[in-house]
């Protein structure tokens, strides 16, 4: 009966509990998003399966923060997240090779560098990556959409301000992530790269 201490104990259970399993949820997507279009020489299927990808993940977000919206706003969400992921990558004009760069030069190691299809493999590891760090940062996005945009109202009034602050934060926390996920995957990419190479 006291909303005081409701509010902070579901700040608290959101901004650990739930977050680290939405964070979970976000990473398994980017990853997979990652593996699937390394691998994939089909440029069409790549798009339509990072779609699906993040559009399953971004509905996935919403149940596990508690979330069930009518079909109408989630639309809106959405098309929001969507929006301002890649007009965060049109303001920024991305290139693959800084998205990635730890994660690139951890690729082209002395082990690698022997690998006679080491260039095929960098080179959809770094494409890869680039559809990878747009599901983190679409995911990101819809987490603090969904329940870190009235704390950050508190603190700014400016609606403008407060679309910056979180398309900024998102940003620079996908970008944190990015190499250890292409990291993880690059050994799995090397095997199916490998097996295709073998099959043909």
């Amino acid at each position: 009966h006291n909303k005081v201490e409701l509010n902070n104990t579901l700040k608290k259970l959101y901004k650990t509990e739930i977050a680290k399993d939405i964070n979970k949820t976000i990473t398994l997507t980017a990853s997979k998003v990652l593996l699937t279009t390394a691998l994939s020489q089909s440029g069409k299927f790549d798009a339509l399966s990072v779609a699906l990808s993040n559009v399953r993940m971004i509905m996935q977000i919403c149940v596990k923060c508690g979330y069930h919206p009518t079909y109408a706003r989630l639309s809106k969400l959405i098309v929001k997240v969507f929006r301002n992921s890649l007009f965060a990558y049109s303001i920024e004009a991305l290139n693959a090779g800084e998205l990635v760069t730890s994660g690139i030069n951890a690729l082209a190691d002395n082990i690698l560098k022997s690998i006679p299809i080491v260039g095929t493999i960098t080179k959809s590891l770094i494409e890869g990556s680039t559809n990878a760090l747009l599901t983190l940062r679409i995911g990101i996005l819809t987490r603090k959409y969904l329940y870190e945009e009235y704390s950050i109202q508190e603190g700014m009034s400016d609606p403008s301000e407060i679309q910056t602050e979180i398309v900024n934060s998102a940003i620079k926390e996908a970008n944190e992530n990015i190499d250890e996920i292409v990291k993880e995957c690059k050994g799995k990419i090397l095997i199916g790269k490998k097996n295709k190479v073998s099959v043909k």
